[in-house]
């Protein structure tokens, strides 16, 4: 197991082919799904030498900020052995495949299922506003252990004008970016890999592919085929309806700065499946305004939950 301590339009018939969606502009209208699964929910966390708080929302699928305010934490950098945390880490599944990945990447998660079953979901760190992931359909085409990093021209053009040494070629090894194990993607350059640097996952900090902690990739390495469907995709804004009527709303910041409204996506939302009469609108606008990237009970049916009060 992780230890918080240590330094975490389609499926395509011909493999190797891309529809690239990088340069899709999103618009107030931008109308997503209405989903039904929820998982994760309230536990406890009772905090460990050496543990930091970004760090603990990285390994809970959880936002550090709103970590911090539910706990009230004057100084977020500061939490100390024995502190009790409430983990908030609830999240709507976005399940727009059968089989494979989904991305989000404003919600920096990983979704992979299975003949439409949901079998495994974990953190992720991917590319930085001004070296953005591309969305897209892609496909694993390789598997690698212990992978030799290859540093693209772009990379070593960075290390060149932050007056780093340029490398070339880096080795496995414990100062290898690509950590122990790596998924190479459809679209040139860019990969699913380990990290070296576990207090990155839940942020927006790479050169474009995608973050995952050792355990969590290492677990999928063996089960993973060669092939496998990656949907990456931009949803800052999700909606869910479960079986007991209860309504939930997640908001996550728009980190590609794409021109998200989601008052008007969930207005839209909620007129196209007649819900505009089921939900508190008062609490849609404070999870608006939160962004606090969990799910949120925001229908008039209520239920016990970490409070945004």
């Amino acid at each position: 197991m992780f230890s918080l301590t240590m330094s975490l339009k389609i499926w395509l018939m011909t493999m190797g082919l891309v529809v690239s969606l990088g340069s899709v502009t999103y618009s107030a209208t931008y109308d997503p799904p209405l989903f039904h699964q929820i998982i994760g929910g309230e536990t406890e966390y009772i905090v460990k030498p050496g543990d930091f708080l970004i760090a603990i929302a990285g390994y809970f699928r959880s936002n550090w900020r709103y970590l911090a305010r539910i706990n009230e934490l004057k100084d977020p950098d500061f939490i100390v052995p024995g502190q009790h945390l409430c983990i908030c880490n609830r999240h709507i599944v976005p399940n727009v495949v059968n089989e494979g990945f989904v991305i989000n990447l404003p919600e920096r998660m990983a979704y992979y299922f299975e003949k439409g079953e949901l079998r495994k979901c974990c953190s992720l760190a991917i590319g930085r506003p001004n070296w953005p992931t591309p969305i897209g359909i892609y496909n694993i085409i390789f598997k690698e252990k212990d992978p030799v990093w290859y540093v693209p021209k772009s990379i070593q053009d960075e290390m060149r004008r932050e007056g780093q040494m340029v490398k070339t070629r880096v080795p496995p090894g414990l100062d290898n970016p690509l950590g122990r194990y790596r998924f190479r993607l459809s679209r040139p350059i860019y990969s699913i890999h380990a990290t070296i640097w576990p207090s990155s996952i839940g942020q927006p900090l790479s050169h474009g592919c995608i973050r995952m902690l050792t355990d969590d990739i290492e677990e999928l390495y063996y089960k993973i085929k060669i092939g496998t469907m990656v949907k990456i995709i931009y949803q800052p804004v999700k909606m869910a309806i479960t079986d007991e009527g209860k309504i939930y709303l997640e908001v996550h910041p728009d980190v590609y700065r794409r021109g998200i409204r989601p008052l008007s996506i969930i207005q839209s939302l909620a007129a196209s499946k007649s819900l505009e009469t089921y939900l508190d609108w008062e609490m849609v606008s404070q999870v608006i305004r939160e962004k606090a990237g969990v799910a949120i009970n925001v229908g008039k049916i209520r239920d016990r939950f970490c409070s945004l009060q």
